[in-house]
């Protein structure tokens, strides 16, 4: 015959459990909902940072066509005074810094822009690109033009805003090998506390050109 104990449970062991069941209730909804905070900080970080550059490569370009390349001043189509002389000078270090481009002098370039009377990239044709690769020693162009170069106001913020377009002729034959299309706020990759804000047009441009470059891969 089995023997039943009437002795109460320990005081002291029932209140441990207590407290455990507790905790566990306080903690329980944390961790349930840690992984959905941590997917929603993800989401506002990934909706945050900028898109790549609008780019196109023609196909089948043979390397050793990469050989000499020319900057030709940019247009300024953004009223921004001095904003093509800017985007130009930011484009021939970004190519020069890559390593994979004999650029020309800026110098001379420009002598021969002004002495074949090249204005803009309106007069980029064939002739003209062809007139350029026999004087310069080149057989590629580049051409763009800077379409936003400001500080604008968004609700009670002033943020940078950068846009370039910008395109690679082959100086013998006028074909447009590659050309793409960046617009950067200066926004575009705050986090938290402005992490990753840029409140300078200039800045904001190198970061455009060092983008815009990256994409330009032939070799």
């Amino acid at each position: 015959m089995k023997r039943y104990d009437n002795k109460r449970p320990d005081a002291r062991s029932h209140t441990s459990d207590d407290r455990a069941r507790s905790v566990y209730r306080v903690l329980l909804p944390v961790y349930r909902y840690l992984p959905a905070s941590l997917c929603l900080l993800l989401i506002v970080f990934l909706s945050c940072y900028p898109r790549p550059p609008r780019t196109y490569v023609r196909s089948g370009i043979d390397p050793s066509e990469v050989k000499r390349i020319a900057v030709l001043p940019f247009d300024n189509l953004s009223g921004e005074e001095g904003a093509g002389e800017s985007l130009t000078e930011i484009f021939t270090l970004e190519l020069m810094r890559t390593g994979r481009f004999d650029v020309a002098e800026p110098g001379r370039v420009k002598t021969a822009v002004k002495e074949r009377r090249i204005r803009t990239t309106r007069d980029m044709d064939l002739e003209a690109a062809k007139w350029l690769g026999e004087s310069l020693d080149l057989n590629l162009i580049l051409v763009g033009s800077v379409l936003d170069f400001e500080v604008q106001e968004f609700g009670n913020k002033r943020v940078p805003v950068v846009t370039v377009i910008s395109r690679l002729v082959q100086a013998n034959t006028g074909r447009t090998l590659w050309a793409v299309h960046r617009s950067r706020k200066g926004d575009d990759k705050e986090t938290l506390f402005g992490w990753g804000r840029i409140s300078s047009p200039s800045r904001l441009a190198q970061e455009v050109a060092s983008e815009m470059v990256s994409t330009l891969k032939i070799r």
